[in-house]
């Protein structure tokens, strides 16, 4: 039996539910219900977000207490599970679920190497939840809610991302493919000097986009190989190599444009994983040391 989880985003309760919370809820249930009739075992789930700058904020604005104001909310969209006839699974509040404490405290252990304390001053917008650089802002605004953002100096936890840590652990992760698997080592050929330089410079370029959560740039680095070994095929036609090499050019060739097949898929992991697997797949040799038969990596789209 399949199982599927299916899970709601958990909202600020600075305010009592609108219709747009009404909207998710009823399409994950509408998931939920399909699911289930598909004969999957599902658990559906749903919650609030408790602790929140907006809720403090709003709670004063209200005149009341925090807890009393957060409960209050809270029970409102609580009650939306026997208003929308939903088959919520589960509803986890934040800041009341016994469960909810163990959890944070378990994730927090797990990460706890690659956390670091800081003190961080920046532009802060209230209604993002999330700061601004001036160059972001709009004549001084917040883009979204057109509010001037608050200055605010703290202490916080942050990722060593920026450190490239974490980055270089996750791609170290991923199945990737090693160009050294094959045979060698083989020089590279006349004419392949640039998408040799490409090929060995795409997992610095990939890992440096990736580090600022750049996809754009990251995936243009692997585009680069595939460029870079197109131009490098019609410069040196080893179709016209197989028949007569009396340099013994040809391997050196078919190497060089393995190495960037394995590179592409190799750097493309992270983006379409799926497609680096067959990439992958048709340059691992079998059993008998024979590469499988050659088939595309993305399929011809059928016409209707």
């Amino acid at each position: 039996m399949t199982a599927t989880y299916i899970t709601t985003t958990i909202p600020y309760v600075n305010a009592r539910p609108h219709i747009g919370h009404a909207l998710e809820l009823v399409q994950a249930d509408v998931l939920a219900r399909y699911y289930r009739g598909r004969g999957d075992a599902v658990r559906f789930q749903a919650g609030t977000d408790d602790n929140s700058l907006k809720n403090v904020l709003a709670a004063g604005a209200a005149g009341i207490g925090v807890r009393e104001f957060v409960d209050r909310n809270a029970e409102a969209f609580l009650a939306l599970g026997g208003a929308l006839s939903l088959t919520v699974d589960d509803f986890i509040r934040t800041s009341r679920d016994p469960r909810h404490r163990p959890g944070v405290e378990a994730f927090w252990r797990a990460c706890s190497g690659d956390l670091y304390l800081q003190r961080y001053t920046g532009l802060y917008c209230t209604g993002c939840e999330q700061f601004y650089t001036p160059a972001q802002l709009r004549d001084g605004r917040c883009p979204e809610h057109e509010t001037e953002p608050e200055p605010v100096s703290e202490e916080n936890w942050f990722f060593r991302l920026s450190l490239g840590n974490l980055v270089n652990r996750v791609v170290a992760m991923i199945g990737r493919y090693r160009a050294g698997r094959i045979p060698g080592p083989v020089p590279v050929p006349p004419g392949g000097e640039d998408l040799d330089a490409a090929i060995r410079q795409a997992g610095d370029l990939v890992r440096a986009a990736l580090a600022e959560f750049d996809f754009r740039q990251a995936t243009a680095a692997v585009w680069a190989i595939a460029d870079e070994a197109n131009r490098f095929v019609n410069r040196v036609r080893p179709w016209d190599l197989a028949k007569a090499d009396p340099a013994g050019r040809l391997d050196a060739v078919l190497y060089l444009l393995a190495r960037a097949c394995a590179a592409a898929g190799r750097e493309l992991t992270p983006f379409l994983p799926d497609a680096a697997a067959r990439v992958t797949a048709q340059l691992t040799p079998g059993g008998d040391g024979r590469l499988p038969a050659p088939c595309p990596v993305f399929r011809r789209l059928a016409r209707g």
